[in-house]
């Protein structure tokens, strides 16, 4: 009896020496530099492959795998991730290309701008010159842009999406360049005072089959069969309070992200603008 008890106290002490060594090593980081600047940790299971002029090509899995880079100002989380990175000799690693699976979180933070993508498979790639995030499947994304004077707020859903945005490294206020979602698609658009909040906001509400997003023309467009709900008009700026069902529904922002102009049409008819004042 003696003998089994003390056999059983001693299976009990190696499984408690496994448990915390796996959550240990868990919490070690998979990957990572010297610099601090790029970590991949909470690994599950994972395999590396070293490359010629410093890059890793990697995959792993865990519950969920966390990760950053702060020289692209990206944080991730995810179950599963398959991915490249790069280093210059002496610098710091940074994320070339990767496609995540499971629960997938990405966040973009620059200065006074944070985009949000949650999805369940995405893939990133990064070449130096822009970034460019495809979503196969249904997503949601956030995206908070502030100045001195305006905050802009997008929250978008769409059963899949393209974006576009400045190289990861590049600490641009506004990084998203264009946008491309196809639905349907959800949308609400918040426009407020940065040092009054909620005495001069903009709130729309809508939905329509796709939507385009251009930086250039700081152009937002929502096609086919679009419904537009304003809950609350600033009291300067473009707005009004209502509803309005539509083909076509144009948005054009101002330098402090404010709505400038909105643009609808129907049928064959010409732009109906509401012009802020």
């Amino acid at each position: 009896m003696r003998r089994n008890l003390l056999r059983l106290l001693a299976l009990s002490a190696l499984v408690g020496v496994a448990l915390t060594a796996g959550s240990q090593r868990a919490q070690r980081p998979f990957l990572a530099d010297k610099q601090g600047r790029f970590a991949i940790f909470n690994v599950a299971s994972g395999r590396a492959d070293f490359q010629p002029g410093g890059g890793i090509a990697f995959e792993a899995a865990g519950t969920p795998v966390n990760g950053y880079s702060l020289e692209q100002n990206l944080e991730f989380k995810m179950r599963e991730i398959k991915g490249e990175t790069v280093q210059t000799k002496g610098g710091p690693m940074r994320l070339k290309s990767g496609q995540a699976r499971g629960g997938v979180e990405i966040t973009v933070n620059r200065n006074a701008s944070r985009t949000t993508l949650g999805t369940e498979l995405a893939t990133i790639a990064d070449d130096g010159e822009a970034a460019r995030i495809t979503l196969p499947g249904t997503f949601t994304m956030n995206d908070e842009t502030a100045t001195a004077n305006r905050r802009r707020s997008i929250q978008v859903r769409g059963t899949s999406g393209r974006f576009v945005l400045e190289t990861l490294t590049n600490a641009k206020t506004d990084p998203l360049r264009t946008a491309d979602v196809s639905g349907p698609v959800t949308l609400r658009m918040v426009t407020d005072s940065a040092r009054q909040a909620g005495t001069d906001k903009n709130v729309i509400d809508a939905r329509g089959d796709s939507m385009t997003y251009n930086r250039a023309t700081r152009r937002l467009v929502l096609s086919g069969d679009v419904t537009i709900n304003s809950l609350q008009s600033p009291a300067q700026g473009a707005g009004f309070e209502g509803v309005m069902t539509v083909d076509r529904m144009e948005v054009e922002f101002d330098e402090n992200y404010q709505i400038k102009t909105v643009r609808t049409s129907t049928g064959r008819g010409d732009f109906q603008e509401s012009r802020g004042g």
